[in-house]
């Protein structure tokens, strides 16, 4: 299965190199220039795996990541930054950023941290479809009763 990569950056020289370092056969990577971009993106196609730039015009990094958590997309998010700034690193991290990269970027980091990254979002894609897939075969929803005992203890069962 290829997974699919979003990078998220105003800077398209930067876009384009990371582009090519990250795609292959088993990676399709898609680029954006902007926060609201990603968003639409986000909206329309599964992506395994976010890399996005803490400062961009208009809604920042941070900004994103907080979006992305509100609306319960499933991607995983490392954050780049030009500037060393700790604190917001720690902030990114907080609100759910897996990991980061300091600029300029080192094409043998990047590779380590988003071979990681990935494999850690395909066991929890993995985790979620066998949750899933446990609901659909032991749910009670073929059974039917009209009995209220038997609904107590279908409700007790699913507890």
């Amino acid at each position: 299965m290829r997974r699919k990569v979003l990078i998220v950056d105003d800077d398209p020289y930067l876009t384009t190199q990371l582009r090519k370092l990250l795609e292959s056969e088993e990676l399709s990577v898609d680029t954006v220039s902007s926060a609201q971009e990603a968003l639409t993106m986000l909206g329309t196609s599964d992506y395994s795996l976010m890399i996005t730039d803490l400062r961009m015009p208009g809604m920042g990094g941070m900004d994103l990541i907080r979006e992305v958590g509100q609306r319960r997309v499933l991607v995983t998010i490392i954050v780049t930054t030009a500037f060393g700034s700790f604190d917001r690193v720690v902030e990114a991290m907080r609100l759910g950023a897996y990991d980061f990269l300091t600029k300029p970027i080192d094409p043998t980091n990047l590779k380590l941290v988003t071979d990681r990254a990935l494999k850690k979002r395909a066991l929890q894609d993995e985790v979620l479809r066998l949750r899933q897939q446990l609901k659909e075969n032991y749910s009670f929803n073929n059974i039917i009763s009209k009995n209220p005992r038997m609904h107590s203890i279908f409700e007790l069962v699913r507890h």
